[in-house]
């Protein structure tokens, strides 16, 4: 995995832009059964990687891609409960990816949808 020697700041995200969007097409393919379908977005705005695709954008050079959107979260759906999102889920994996990967992440649930954007 692509590791920055600066600890924040835009180069430290340009540098890991390769890894983030790796981990969101892995995840996307491999992880629906843990949390349910995903679609691939942008880590800037919540543009498709499918619609650049067709406009035969280079997704590695312009930033788009690299982000996911769990579009029906089910430990959302399951628990139904806020705290066990946020401190079973949310901080436990943004913990883990900066700490193990020294990768940021960002999770933003939608509890009004049951949606979580990484």
């Amino acid at each position: 995995f692509v590791q920055s020697d600066e600890a924040d700041g835009p180069s430290a995200n340009r540098n890991s832009y390769p890894t983030a969007y790796a981990l969101a097409w892995f995840a996307k393919y491999l992880l629906p059964f843990l949390v349910g379908e995903m679609t691939l977005t942008s880590t800037s705005t919540t543009t498709t990687t499918a619609q650049n695709e067709t406009d035969n954008t280079d997704i590695f050079n312009t930033g788009i891609g690299g982000g996911l959107l769990v579009e029906r979260c089910r430990v959302l759906e399951g628990s139904n409960c806020k705290g066990i999102c946020a401190k079973m889920c949310k901080v436990p994996t943004e913990r883990f990816f900066a700490e193990r990967w020294g990768m940021p992440l960002s999770m933003e649930p939608n509890f009004e949808t049951g949606s979580c954007q990484l």
